[in-house]
């Protein structure tokens, strides 16, 4: 094939497999936000919703939910500037940023290796497979495309600087340098580039071919993307620490992690050749002695055959251990979340496994003329079905109650599912769905903290205040140190006139968060129906302090003020509470009644 026939093929395949990933996930456009995670990242996040702001940006850098990914919030906060709370445009977003990747990656293959249809079968399996939707179709999962986009980037600046050191260029540096930047980005996007010094490493060694291999000069080559990497991990660690993203020891001990490993990879390759039963959160499955050593001995039998065969066909070995590292810093050692895999965090890693695949068929067939045609077909027919799978899978999440149902289908004891559905339903005021699923929770795991807590928030919300009360009493039976359970019995008990016990109950909760601002303001309202203005002021004005727009709490001080004839005092703090909540119709009337009797003399 002539060069100019090549590029056109290079043009043609790209366009093709551009317009592939606009078809296959453009039913997402019809998708809305959905009750898990996408309050926290955008429907809910007030720094988001301000779009792109002084203040927003600020906030963006200082590190929030779980991960310090300050270029994902300023891309949802950039679509919020665009397209407001319009979820088609913020899946726009992510597709596009998919494409881009698909796209990238067929091109990166295609330069490293000089092959022209193998490259663009595996970057269609990574582009078409229905494991994809959720990284793409999940709008808080934005930071996977985004940081994949930096990390096809990183290896596009890292091959042009091996080609450019091989011809002894100048401009090696400035690529050099690039492919550092482009890591940096990447990691400030999501920190699963914290594996790419070792997979460099592997990309010297197949297709770059620079030898010797795994070099001392190769390993400090990578230094400074180590570094970043060292830096990245310090924050991620903190940054869940911090959160309580990381899953404590003793819920999920180390014996019990190291035995999961192995067979979440085999789930992985599992998945990846057979997608079916795909769900939003997958269980922890109960540990079998024999599971575990089977999946073991499996691992190590792929493992033992791509290195002997290392020297002839490095792409098995290259591609197995592009599986096995990229996918390790999420594989449940560091246990983050409680699911035991997720279609997400196999994102990048798979396409490791679709190179051995590629590559490897197509050596098998070399001399079978019959064979190449069967593998060719056999290609195009994996390509297809995975095309209509994923197309039928994005209107999974079309909203929460699709989204969790079909979970529910596919993992029937899955208890994330039902919780989430609870929470959803609690949300929307369908309190019977919630209790019913809170029900469901309850008979498989008897005395849950979780589904109690729930379940005492239901009854609160539908005014059962006095079954509010004792639910919450038996939560805080189970676990006593949850201070918004003590406030929310407080006010359960204060609406059935037990008033000691739940200034009581308030008290508690201050003793365990002292900076509890709807304790202090709650507890504030109690004492001063109790005729103590003075202990109640207290109470409100550090509600106020921990919390300037509390507009409840500064309305709460201006009254007390008023009735303590400090006018002017009050009128500032009736303005306060204004500016914090305009439609507070009581602390307008109140203004405009101080303003009056000001200009009356009075």
């Amino acid at each position: 094939m002539t060069d100019a026939k090549n590029r056109r093929w290079t043009c043609l395949l790209s366009a093709s497999l551009a317009v592939a990933v606009l078809i296959v996930f453009w039913p997402a456009m019809h998708c809305g936000f959905v009750y898990f995670d996408d309050p926290d990242y955008v429907t809910e996040n007030p720094h988001v919703l301000s779009g792109l702001t002084w203040h927003s940006l600020r906030w963006a850098v200082t590190g929030y939910a779980a991960y310090w990914h300050p270029l994902t919030w300023i891309s949802h906060m950039a679509d919020i500037q665009m397209y407001g709370m319009n979820p088609a445009g913020h899946h726009l977003t992510s597709v596009l940023f998919h494409l881009l990747n698909s796209v990238l990656f067929f091109l990166l293959l295609r330069r490293m290796t000089g092959v022209l249809w193998r490259s663009a079968f595996v970057a269609g399996m990574f582009a078409l497979h229905p494991l994809r939707v959720e990284s793409v179709v999940w709008i808080a999962e934005r930071k996977d495309v985004l940081s994949t986009f930096f990390w096809m980037l990183t290896l596009w600046a890292y091959v042009r600087y091996v080609e450019e050191r091989r011809g002894a260029a100048a401009k090696s540096r400035a690529f050099y340098i690039a492919a550092v930047l482009l890591d940096a980005l990447g990691l400030m996007s999501k920190p699963t580039l914290v594996t790419m010094p070792l997979v460099l490493l592997l990309l010297d060694y197949w297709p770059l071919r620079r030898f010797p291999p795994f070099s001392a000069k190769l390993v400090v080559e990578k230094v400074p993307f180590a570094v970043l990497t060292l830096a990245s991990g310090i924050i991620t660690s903190l940054e869940q620490k911090q959160t309580g993203a990381i899953v404590s020891l003793a819920q999920f001990s180390i014996p019990a992690r190291i035995a999961s490993a192995p067979l979440a990879y085999i789930a992985y390759l599992a998945k990846n050749f057979w997608p079916v039963h795909l769900a939003a959160f997958y269980p922890h499955p109960q540990l079998e002695a024999g599971q575990v050593i089977g999946a073991c001995l499996l691992l190590g039998l792929i493992t033992g055959l791509a290195l002997w065969r290392a020297r002839s066909e490095p792409y098995l070995a290259v591609g197995w251990f592009w599986f096995l590292i990229v996918l390790f810093p999420v594989i449940g050692l560091v246990q983050s979340g409680g699911q035991f895999i997720a279609d997400r965090f196999s994102y990048v890693p798979t396409a490791g496994i679709w190179i051995m695949v590629a590559w490897g068929l197509h050596d098998l067939a070399a001399a079978r003329p019959v064979l190449r045609r069967f593998v060719a077909i056999g290609g195009a027919v994996a390509l297809g079905a995975c095309a209509l799978l994923t197309w039928r899978h994005v209107g999974v999440y079309r909203n929460t109650e699709t989204l969790w149902d079909a979970t529910l289908c596919s993992q029937p004891d899955c208890m994330a599912a039902h919780y989430n559905l609870s929470k959803w339903f609690l949300k929307i005021g369908r309190y019977d769905d919630a209790i019913a699923h809170c029900r469901k929770i309850l008979d498989s795991l008897p005395g849950d903290p979780a589904a109690e807590s729930l379940l005492a928030e239901i009854r609160l919300r539908q005014s059962k205040f006095a079954e509010a009360a004792e639910a919450f009493e038996k939560l805080l039976a189970l676990r006593p140190n949850q201070p918004e359970a003590w406030c929310n019995l407080g006010f359960a008990l204060l609406q059935t006139h037990h008033v000691p016990e739940a200034v009581a109950a308030y008290e508690k909760a201050l003793q365990l968060k002292p900076d509890y601002a709807l304790a202090h303001n709650d507890l504030g309202n109690i004492l001063l129906r109790l005729g103590r203005p003075d202990a109640a002021l207290e109470h409100f004005t550090r509600a106020a302090e921990l919390v300037p727009d509390f507009a409840e709490a500064h309305y709460n001080i201006a009254q007390i003020l008023l009735y303590q004839r400090r006018t002017n005092d009050a009128l500032v703090e009736y303005q306060k509470a204004l500016a914090s909540q305009p439609n507070l119709t009581a602390a307008r009337a109140r203004i405009s009644e101080i303003l009056q009797r000001q200009r009356d003399g009075q």
